[in-house]
């Protein structure tokens, strides 16, 4: 009688032990969604701000011969005529990001997107004697405020960098705050992990 008890104890112990491996991990993983949040991992490790959707470089409504290629990745700002302390300083950080890639900085190239047809002559004077490897594309300020006030409130006015990945997607962007090292960390990690540009 003893023998028998024994054995249904210890058929009874090795079915809770297969159902609480079973089911375990699942109950715990409740406990923790519900209640240890703050355990949880961020939801994604870059430092700018996704683009989602996409905006694809080909809404730019571009002067024929004048597009911005694809193939490589890029670096795009928006201006006026005009450059301010903001846009100074964003051609500075943007100069930065793209010296600190070193060998992968030739995969990257920094494009001055001027809404409107011409650049103030102190403007252009900036961009010959410190900004010579930037080039320079003019668009109807309505056609790319058409594109990028869907992703940010005053892209004219405000001072972003937006990436474009070589398939042509502008696919992120980054404030001020978010145009030095942050952006650099994200751009070591993009060209570290594609295959293409």
């Amino acid at each position: 009688m003893t023998g028998s008890t024994d054995k249904r104890l210890s058929a009874r112990v090795k079915l809770l032990l297969i159902l609480a491996t079973a089911v375990g991990p699942i109950i715990l993983a409740y406990i923790f969604y519900f209640y240890f949040s703050d355990f949880a991992p961020a939801e994604g490790t870059n430092e700018g701000h996704l683009i989602l959707p996409p905006r694809h470089v080909e809404e730019i409504a571009a002067e024929p011969g004048k597009e911005i290629p694809r193939g490589q990745w890029a670096m795009l700002m928006l201006t006026g005529p005009e450059c301010d302390q903001d846009c100074e300083r964003l051609m500075y950080l943007s100069r930065q990001v793209h010296r600190g890639l070193g060998k992968d900085a030739e995969r990257v190239e920094r494009y001055l997107l001027v809404g409107g047809n011409n650049l103030s002559a102190s403007f252009r004077r900036l961009i010959e004697a410190d900004y010579p490897d930037i080039q320079v594309r003019y668009y109807l300020r309505t056609s790319l405020n058409g594109v990028f006030e869907k992703v940010v409130e005053a892209p004219m006015d405000g001072d972003y960098i937006f990436l474009m990945d070589p398939n042509g997607n502008i696919m992120m962007y980054y404030t001020s705050d978010l145009a030095g090292k942050p952006m650099l960390s994200d751009l070591k990690h993009l060209l570290k992990i594609s295959t293409i540009g």
